[in-house]
């Protein structure tokens, strides 16, 4: 999904997602947001079952 497709779900303007994700990504050590969803995945914190 899009910055801007993440942000119209969530009812947040792109600039705010856009700055979350680039934390998240930091945060996680991980080089770009597919690597971030995966590492979230994996550590059980999507609410789905892994």
């Amino acid at each position: 999904m899009s910055i801007a497709g993440i942000g119209a779900r969530l009812n947040l303007i792109e600039g705010t997602v856009k700055a979350r994700v680039i934390a998240s990504v930091g945060e996680l050590a991980v080089r770009n947001r597919v690597k971030a969803a995966i590492a979230a995945y994996e550590a059980g914190l999507t609410g789905r079952d892994g």
